[in-house]
Parts: C-alpha cells; sequence; structure tokens
C-alpha cells in the first residue's frame, strides 16, 4: 500500500538525509513498517519519535485530534512492527515489538521525556506507544551502545517535537 502524498515526501527526505534534519522533526523522525490491520499490507508510516534507551516512544496522536491515527490501530492489531532510525552514520533497521503503554506510572515517566510535546493535553494524554527492539540470535546488527537516550527539544531548547498530521 502506497503511502499518503505528504508521508511518502517525508519519507523521501527521510532516506535522502539519511534520517537526519527532515523537516520541522530534525533528528526525530522514524519509520515505522507495520501490517494493515485490515489490508494486510505492509505500510509504512513516519512517525515523531522520543528515545527511551534502545526503545522507541511515540504518541499516537493525529496533531491532537479526537482520532486515533490508522498506524496505532494497525499496531494494536500486529505489534511486529520494523523500524528505520536515523545513526550517526547513516539509518539502521531492525525488528521491534510494539505495546500501548498502559501503566499510568510507565506513562508518565515517558511522558516527562517530553514526547507530548506541544500537543495540547488539557483534556487527556494520548496513548504512548513503545516499540521494543527485538533481540536475535543470528548475525544481524544489533548493538546496545548505538542509540543514544535523548529527549526531544527544538533548536530553542524548549520540548517541541512538532505536530503530526497524517491529513496534510
Amino acid at each position: 500500500m502506497r503511502a499518503t502524498a505528504w508521508n511518502q515526501k517525508t519519507i523521501e527526505e527521510f532516506h535522502a538525509k539519511k534520517g537526519l534534519g527532515v523537516g520541522m522533526w530534525g533528528d526525530h523522525v522514524v519509520l515505522m513498517t507495520a501490517k494493515g490491520a485490515k489490508s494486510g499490507e505492509l505500510i509504512t508510516t513516519p512517525l515523531v519519535c522520543g528515545r527511551d534507551g534502545k526503545d522507541c516512544i511515540v504518541v499516537a496522536s493525529k496533531g491532537g485530534a479526537p482520532t486515533d491515527p490508522t498506524w496505532f490501530g494497525n499496531i494494536k492489531a500486529n505489534p511486529e512492527v520494523e523500524l528505520e532510525l536515523p545513526t550517526d552514520g547513516g539509518t539502521e533497521k531492525f525488528k521491534a515489538r510494539a505495546h500501548v503503554v498502559d501503566d499510568r506510572a510507565e506513562h508518565d515517566r515517558l511522558d516527562l521525556l517530553g514526547v507530548s510535546g506541544s500537543l495540547d493535553l488539557s483534556e487527556q494524554s494520548p496513548p504512548l506507544v513503545k516499540a521494543e527492539q527485538k533481540v536475535t540470535n543470528n548475525s544481524e546488527h544489533h548493538q546496545e551502545d548505538d542509540h543514544k537516550p535523548w529527549q526531544w527539544k527544538s533548536k530553542t531548547g524548549h520540548h517541541s517535537p512538532g505536530k503530526w498530521n497524517e491529513n496534510r
């Protein structure tokens, strides 16, 4: 299944820039490929993510819209995903298992990393999704020290990942 025009443009920019300096999200974009809940087809979606060690944390929000993004339903139905992340020397792909962070204390801890950024959370916090890297026993590249934990920070130093809207 082909991505929307907006997503396809972001995917192309991600690959052209090796994941660094992508749009207003800078180095915080991850490409997540998941199986569609209805179609069964693989769908790649660019998402803004934060990191908690090796894990990716993504806010399941359509820029504060009252409905969940389509990818959220896909990962709830099919949690096995592939992530492509920027590294110092390019990008890295790996398999991960995505799940909704249901534990309130864990949700709050991750939210303190700034992953909700500039979203209006006055009503309630949107769901957070944690994608945990799968450990493999083969020779694929999975070095634990490759990913440095970081927080959302704009060039001005404010926590501000920007709003993601799939309908742009």
